[in-house]
């Protein structure tokens, strides 16, 4: 039993490794990274670049747990999305370990949801008559819509929000 556990916990390591890196959306979004935790919060595998986020999302928080509301929150919605206040977290369930996706928030996670419908419209190329005529606004609503949104996005142009976008995608 002695020389058979570090490899059984060696082989357990690797299997959540392989199926954390199965929950990203793409093999491409490396902003987002990923943690492993059982019910109660306990942290059985944490990529590098999670650990720091984890931290500055629950400053304080035990070296291998994570808090205990936020394990409640996250166990009570899998697979929707759950907004932090430093970072964006998707939760999903395998059997009993909860797969944590997650990265830092970035400016457009803090769009409205009427911003991120116009700001979407934009990214298919719809001009601003057609968004309004989609979403039974005036074209001056629509304009005056994507000016606040490239201003709180600090872009100057769609194509800027579009790259802002696809970095808030997921």
């Amino acid at each position: 039993m002695q020389w058979l556990f570090p490899h059984l916990m060696e082989a357990w390591s690797i299997n959540q490794a392989l199926h954390a890196e199965k929950i990203r959306v793409r093999p491409d979004e490396r902003q987002w990274t990923v943690a492993v935790a059982d019910p109660a919060g306990l942290l059985h595998y944490v990529e590098p670049d999670a650990r720091p986020l984890l931290e500055l999302e629950w400053p304080g928080m035990r070296t291998q747990r994570l808090p205990e509301h936020a394990v409640h929150d996250l166990l009570n919605r899998p697979g929707q999305r759950v907004d932090g206040t430093h970072i964006i977290v998707v939760p999903a369930m395998a059997g009993r370990l909860l797969f944590l996706k997650l990265r830092a928030r970035v400016a457009a996670d803090s769009l409205t949801p009427r911003e991120h419908a116009i700001a979407a419209q934009i990214a298919q190329g719809l001009t601003h008559k057609e968004i309004a005529r989609r979403l039974d606004l005036s074209p001056a609503t629509v304009r005056n819509q994507i000016q606040s949104i490239h201003e709180r996005l600090d872009v100057r142009n769609n194509a800027q929000l579009v790259a802002k976008l696809r970095q808030a995608r997921g």
